[in-house]
């Protein structure tokens, strides 16, 4: 009895912190969107291409095979269900995206559960709730939402193999990072990271009974994930085309067309040949992304704000892979978390030019632990040295 009272009263806190990550979102699109459905630039495409697929016109136009949609297939085939659904009004799509992202809140907070512990894990809770970054994203008719549903959904369910060893969260896994990929095909980009980590951790109990079923679990992402990896690799030869890169040593500002248009002997050629301008523009894009990210049209308080918190995020991931070093977080989960980690910001170092805050938002929340983390143990600390101590 007395071991199902924490039980209950965390379950208690999971509905409570999804019905608060629910209302901040409505709150968001109530006072900052003022009740109206924001566009993108792809809206209308992927509008058209789901109606289509809804009245079952399944041609690809030419237009969205050039524009890349074919390999977020997913969505569109998400749209064309509510549209069955609920007819061809907008309203019902955002809805949701919308609990989908409420649902990614109480997934980062048992993830937090599992690596830094509780204190730690209800920070990670409240500032993902909050976290506007992504909340934003909920209310376009764009991918971000449910793709980035599905990767938190990836990593929780690794994290949780990691704690329970059962097969099943395993295959789930492998099941929900090939429908991610389908979403947006930048989420393969995991596929070595995931790979490493259960290379490295086959001694987990009750594990794999070779690492030829490591094989069959990437098997299974390859076939479900199949048509989205083969219409990207045939739309450039080039993805990791290091575009950034390329565009500065030219001069241009040529945006995403021309990094598809190099080959891999001209990305090489350019390798071998700057070198130094080579490694200083990648880290310079590593400044870009993590510590100073900065755009044109930003308002003061927003470019304070950025000034201030993306540096201590930075810092945060520093100090728990300090921790992690000294054990005092969970090793295993949290050298998956840092594998994704790593392996997307290289990836975004390597591939955009006219980045945003959305090919980064798959790893945020994993930085967001890191902040609750950093935040728990300044507290703690801070609490030791102001209070006295208990006397006897």
């Amino acid at each position: 009895m007395r071991q199902a009272a924490p039980q209950k009263r965390q379950a208690y806190f999971v509905a409570a912190l999804f019905l608060i990550a629910l209302l901040i979102r409505y709150l968001v699109f109530l006072f900052y969107f003022d009740a109206k459905i924001p566009f993108g630039a792809d809206s209308d495409d992927y509008i058209g291409f789901g109606s289509s697929l809804a009245l079952g016109d399944l041609s690809l136009p030419e237009y969205l095979v050039r524009g890349g949609y074919a390999n977020t297939i997913l969505y569109p085939l998400f749209l064309a269900a509510h549209y069955r659904v609920f007819g061809f009004s907008q309203s019902p799509v955002i809805v949701t995206p919308v609990v989908l992202s409420s649902c990614i809140v109480v997934m980062v907070f048992l993830m937090a559960l599992e690596t830094i512990g509780k204190k730690g894990a209800y920070l990670a809770a409240l500032i993902a709730a909050a976290y506007f970054y992504e909340i934003q994203w909920a209310f376009y008719i764009l991918t971000e939402t449910l793709s980035l549903f599905l990767i938190t959904l990836t990593f929780y369910l690794f994290v949780k193999y990691s704690g329970t060893h059962r097969r099943l969260h395993l295959l789930a896994a492998a099941i929900a990072l090939a429908l991610s990929i389908l979403a947006r095909w930048d989420n393969g980009v995991f596929i070595p990271a995931i790979f490493l980590w259960l290379a490295f951790n086959l001694d987990l109990p009750k594990p794999l009974d070779s690492p030829a079923k490591v094989l069959l679990i990437y098997l299974i992402v390859l076939v479900i994930a199949w048509p989205s990896v083969v219409h990207q690799l045939s739309r450039t030869r080039a993805i990791f085309s290091v575009g950034i890169q390329w565009d500065l040593w030219h001069n241009t500002r040529g945006g995403f067309a021309g990094m598809y248009d190099k080959s891999w002997e001209d990305i090489r050629a350019f390798v071998v040949h700057r070198p130094g301008r080579f490694i200083s523009f990648t880290l310079a894009k590593f400044v870009d992304i993590w510590l100073l990210p900065w755009r044109p049209g930003y308002g003061r308080l927003h470019t304070i704000f950025n000034a201030l918190f993306f540096p201590f995020t930075t810092f945060a991931v520093l100090f728990t892979v300090l921790d992690w070093i000294k054990a005092k977080i969970n090793r295993r989960t949290f050298s998956l978390l840092l594998a994704l980690w790593l392996s997307k910001t290289l990836f975004i170092m390597a591939t955009f030019i006219d980045w945003d805050y959305r090919y980064r938002l798959p790893v945020d929340f994993i930085a967001l632990i890191c902040v609750a983390h950093t935040l728990d143990t300044a507290l703690s600390f801070a609490r030791r040295r102001l209070l006295p101590a208990p006397t006897s």
